[in-house]
């Protein structure tokens, strides 16, 4: 332990050192200083309503399922009257940039385009800034997040972190099937336990975005269990609601195209899925590290016109995907959600599931299981539900879609805001 400690005492003080070579300074009077110009920053502080600071490492505009989470945060606290401002880190030693998107503020951070160095360089840029601010709340998203410092202040604001997924666990579902993913398994073992041990020690409270995650955090970290609430991701009913029954008989697979996703095994049952007969378009939306070698597999081993590729989607392009799919296909072998289940079944979308993460607590009659993470189990998960009659698609059917009405963002935020008046 006290060599670690040593190494976090050398990393800021490198880190500190790295700052002031990128000339980056933040004054009382809210001004950023980089490399001898001079850029306004938008103050998070107006009157009245709670000041809050969104924290997060995920991509912005939104991609992904923790960026969209965030973002739909902002835009409730903002409607319930909180002076909102999403912090953001971005890869590079570019100058910071501030916008306004679709009514929320956004700072965006340089950093590094190293995620185990970006995290260091975020969190000695975010102590800066928040140190000169009179915030309410101070809300961490993970994973990748180190907590800015503490000051000492006599109001210190609350600090709040969402834990969406343990990188212990998270990496231990990596497959080692190339350098990045080895990389990625080996910092997951050495260097993310270190980071994740400072943002919940730096943090008042802590919200678990399942019960697998509180189990985590309770088995790796051991987190006191009254020091921890579980409050699952929302969804916007309105957006996926309404759209009609336009079902064009095809298997979606929607999310982020790398890791621990299933992908590998999901391929291997399609071809087996195609040689026995079946009739079912597969349809792949989203992007990641495994986009490319899942493209070529595409090429390589897929009955021509059997299977299409649709790419990253905004939110509009995913309810229109969701609402076109006969089904949502989720072989993943670790999730802490994933939130596109509950968008699925908001658009009445049958959900062919493996049972992680959130999907473990939701009623096993509304969707379909996938046993297990082999390519067997997927196969006979597929040869399931293309064996359901008209009736009892409906009936599935009808059933996702009041499950999601326990999901909606109306019911889930308002939790969080009772956190932060606590």
């Amino acid at each position: 332990m006290k060599s670690r400690g040593a190494l976090m005492i050398r990393a800021n003080e490198l880190l500190q050192r790295l700052r002031r070579m990128l000339s980056v300074r933040i004054y009382e009077e809210g001004i950023w200083q980089t490399k001898g110009r001079a850029i306004q920053e938008h103050s998070p502080l107006t009157a009245g309503g709670l000041k809050v600071a969104l924290v997060t490492s995920g991509s912005f505009p939104p991609r992904e399922g923790l960026g969209t989470h965030v973002f739909s945060l902002a835009k409730y606290l903002n409607a319930k009257g909180c002076d909102v401002t999403i912090f953001v880190r971005t890869g590079g030693f570019r100058r910071p940039s501030m916008e306004t998107y679709e009514s929320i503020r956004v700072t965006r951070i340089p950093s590094s385009s190293i995620p185990a160095i970006s995290s260091f360089i975020f969190a000695v840029i975010l102590t800066t800034i928040f140190r000169r601010k009179e915030l309410d709340i101070i809300h961490y998203h993970s994973p990748l997040v180190i907590p800015a410092r503490r000051t000492g202040s006599e109001k210190r604001p609350k600090v709040i972190s969402t834990i969406h997924s343990t990188m212990v666990a998270d990496t231990k579902f990596i497959e080692p099937i190339s350098l990045h993913a080895k990389l990625n398994k080996l910092m997951g073992y050495f260097l993310s336990p270190l980071m994740e041990r400072l943002l919940i020690k730096g943090s008042d409270k802590i919200i678990s975005v399942s019960e697998g995650v509180a189990e985590e955090l309770r088995n790796f970290y051991h987190v006191r269990q009254d020091k921890i609430s579980t409050i699952v991701n929302a969804i916007d009913l309105e957006v996926f609601k309404g759209r009609g029954n336009r079902r064009e008989g095809f298997i979606l697979y929607l999310g982020r195209l790398g890791y621990r996703k299933g992908l590998p095994e999901l391929f291997d049952a399609i071809v087996r899925y195609q040689r026995a007969g079946g009739q079912r378009h597969f349809v792949f939306g989203g992007d990641g590290p495994l986009s490319e070698l899942l493209k070529r597999r595409i090429s390589e081993q897929f009955v021509p016109d059997t299977v299409s590729w649709l790419g990253s989607l905004d939110t509009e392009g995913v309810a229109d995907a969701l609402a076109s799919a006969e089904f949502l296909i989720m072989p993943s072998t670790y999730e802490t959600g994933p939130r596109v289940v509950l968008e699925a079944m908001a658009s009445g979308t049958p959900v062919i599931a493996t049972k992680v993460g959130l999907v473990k607590d939701i009623d096993p009659e509304a969707y379909i299981p996938i046993n297990d993470h082999t390519s067997s189990s997927i196969f006979d998960a597929l040869q399931a539900a293309s064996a359901l009659s008209p009736q009892e698609y409906m009936k599935l059917s009808l059933r996702s879609e009041c499950l999601a009405e326990g999901f909606s963002s109306e019911n889930i935020y308002a939790k969080v805001l009772d956190h932060y008046r606590e």
